[in-house]
């Protein structure tokens, strides 16, 4: 279990999410610690660091992870009893998946989404409908393939909002790991508040350009287009197809020159 959160003063994130397993917690706060102990059986690493950003925070659980299969988490999901068995069993009868998808429905009926009902190979457009905590990993292959979350994305990053974990599995897609959907629910999450969503306006679609770019510098224009055609609810009263699809080839563009003025820095 990787769980990022913020500003916790002790374990009670460990039952208030039901977690049953070992754990690595990465607490950023105000100040730096590294504290392991074990309770009722269970391994708990405890990382407090001073840096910000939700991506860097699941690098630090990647590098400092242990387990054979990791799963990150957040700290608003509460996890099924039968969580960690479902994981288990579904690694063993898929052998060759590097990466597993589960489902974890959301409280929140204003964020709600569909699952599949069937398992699923994930390619890159589905790969695009997944969430961060959704996903679990053989966490030699992850590391073996030198994937890591892009830190410009992601709450807390300063620069991009969202999108991390759609970058991340695109980066992974492309090192050849192999990813499956499978329909089994391992717990839910409530989705009471948001630390990056304030609503589908300028700075929304600004990130999601600069997103897609970062995912695909050749499909960029053409995931822009898709999203904007099928999300056309999304935006249609507050800043339209022309304003919306102005914010995300702003966003673009913005990276585009981010990423070209690092490389110049080299």
């Amino acid at each position: 279990m990787l769980v990022s959160t913020m500003f916790q003063n002790d374990m009670s994130l460990i039952s208030t999410m039901n977690i049953k397993g070992d754990v690595l917690i990465v607490n950023q706060s105000n100040n730096d610690a590294d504290e392991s102990f074990i309770s009722n059986d269970t391994r708990i690493r405890f990382i407090s660091s001073k840096e910000r950003g939700l991506s860097r925070s699941r690098n630090i659980a990647i590098k400092n992870s242990s387990g054979d299969i990791c799963l990150f988490a957040d700290d608003d999901i509460t996890y099924n009893d039968d969580y960690i068995e479902t994981i288990r069993e579904q690694y063993k009868m898929n052998p060759s998946a590097d990466i597993i998808v589960f489902p974890v429905p959301s409280l929140n009926p204003e964020r709600s989404k569909s699952y599949s009902k069937k398992i699923q190979r994930i390619g890159y457009l589905r790969s695009m409908r997944v969430y961060s905590y959704e996903i679990s990993f053989r966490r030699d292959a992850v590391i073996r393939a030198g994937v890591s979350f892009n830190e410009l994305f992601g709450a807390g990053s300063g620069k991009y909002s969202c999108g991390e974990e759609n970058i991340f599995l695109f980066d992974c897609l492309r090192k050849r790991l192999r990813i499956l959907f499978v329909p089994k629910k391992i717990g839910v999450v409530s989705h009471s508040s948001s630390t990056w969503f304030n609503g589908y306006d300028d700075k929304f679609f600004f990130d999601k350009g600069a997103m897609f770019y970062a995912m695909s510098k050749p499909m960029a224009i053409a995931f822009i287009l898709q999203y904007l055609f099928r999300k056309r609810k999304l935006y249609k009263n507050t800043t339209g197809f022309c304003g919306a699809l102005k914010s995300m080839i702003n966003g673009l563009i913005d990276y585009k020159n981010l990423i070209e003025e690092k490389r110049k820095d080299l």
